[in-house]
């Protein structure tokens, strides 16, 4: 590796690597394939620093994944040291499949940067080696094992903002740390800086304006009990435990989805930090082309530090149907319910779900069925009177229907998607 950095040994890049390996380098829009993409990144460290001196502290390797923990010193002969030497620290994290590296990410920071971005952060900067490190970059999928340089876990918009500015200035690879419970593992980075707002989850219900503002990092779980004590919510998943902006920048489809629309549809305004460091209030008012594009679009447009959301009335009890039908019963099932739904008041939300019954204690043992789900906003007995027909469609396998707190429906799916698996 030290050598690796020696312009006349380069070549020895191109056996460590596939053919194809992807480099991914912030000062690249788009990640490089290829060896040439890393020697690339080394010849723009070492036309800066042309007596570069890397050092390797540390190696883990776990699960095909190889992280090595490093240092550099720059010599005083530098042209950019200006007589004083310099420090590094970085990691470099590389993907290996056959023993060739098939994808690439690296950080290497300037100490005297990295410190005094510490010392002006509120939060706490959480680097590896720290106790907390391993938890820090867990999330919810527990596939999902990346490893950051730096996780920024800030105490406020301030240090989101100065949190981003060091990062464009560093040239660093960023993710942006919600609630953490995107499947594919966004939230976290191998080789750079997670800008992790898990400290930032406050709620505020405005009665006065029928709106809830909520911090990035709120689940659903948080807002459903704030605005449920005023028989007030607003639509949000069907998994308690789902961050409110992952969901919300997504779109959000839950089931008060044909009562009050998706999530997006009663997005109000949001705070968001730009990528040159902007603090911004962004609405249909304010910013319009912004807020348009959030609305859906997912990540990329900023940092999202909180949400205002539309509240409706959702009264704190409401009628749930849960029938499961024998699968074979499918063909007549279906057509069934998309019947009922095309006639169907606002009030209902409904799917039809192809499902293997897990082994819960509330199902029968090793029956497999297709479960008919739906919820009626609005009085139970109207409820039980509207859906009575959803329960009727065959003889059902197990009939789990009946009326239910609205914050207990949100959390019936949560055991099914259960943290770090």
């Amino acid at each position: 590796m030290e050598a690796a950095w020696i312009d006349s040994e380069l070549e020895r890049i191109h056996d460590l690597c596939a053919p194809d390996v992807v480099v991914h380098d912030a000062t690249n829009p788009t990640p490089v394939t290829g060896p040439d993409g890393y020697t690339s990144y080394i010849a723009r460290r070492t036309d800066t620093y042309p007596d570069l001196d890397l050092r390797i502290d540390e190696v883990t390797a776990v699960n095909g994944a190889v992280a090595l923990y490093c240092s550099a010193l720059a010599g005083p002969g530098d042209p950019k040291n200006e007589g004083d030497e310099l420090t590094f620290t970085g990691i470099e994290v590389m993907q290996v499949e056959d023993d060739q590296n098939v994808e690439w990410f690296g950080t290497l920071v300037e100490d005297t940067s990295l410190e005094a971005f510490v010392e002006g952060f509120h939060g706490r900067v959480i680097r590896p080696g720290d106790p907390d490190y391993d938890d820090a970059r867990a999330v919810w999928n527990g596939v999902i094992d990346r490893y950051p340089a730096l996780i920024a876990k800030s105490a406020g918009v301030a240090d989101v903002m100065d949190t981003v500015n060091f990062v464009r200035e560093m040239d660093m690879l960023v993710s942006v740390r919600g609630g953490g419970h995107n499947v594919a593992g966004s939230a976290v980075c191998n080789g750079g800086l997670v800008i992790d707002l898990s400290e930032m989850n406050g709620i505020r219900v405005d009665l006065d304006a029928q709106t809830a503002r909520a911090e990035g990092t709120a689940q659903w779980a948080d807002l459903d009990w704030e605005t449920q004590r005023y028989g007030l919510g607003t639509p949000g998943g069907v998994v308690s435990t789902t961050g409110i902006a992952g969901l919300t920048l997504g779109g959000g489809v839950g089931w008060l989805r044909c009562t009050y629309g998706m999530t997006i549809d009663n997005l109000v305004s949001v705070d968001l930090v730009t990528a040159d460091g902007d603090f911004l209030t962004v609405s249909e008012y304010e910013h319009p082309d912004l807020f348009w594009g959030i609305r859906g679009g997912s990540g990329n447009f900023g940092v999202v530090t909180s949400f205002e959301y539309r509240l409706h009335p959702v009264d704190p009890e409401v009628m749930f149907v849960e029938a499961l039908y024998p699968l074979d019963t499918a063909p007549k099932i279906l057509p069934a319910w998309r019947e009922f739904m095309k006639t169907a008041p606002n009030e209902i939300s409904s799917q039809a779900v192809f499902w293997s019954i897990p082994a819960f204690p509330d199902f029968p043992e090793a029956i497999h069925g297709e479960p008919i789900v739906a919820t009626h906003c609005g009085p139970v007995e109207k409820g039980r009177q509207a859906l009575a027909s959803l329960r009727e469609l065959d003889e059902p396998l197990v009939d789990l229907s009946g009326p239910a707190p609205f914050t207990e429906v949100q959390q019936l799916y949560d055991p099914f998607f259960p943290e770090g698996e």
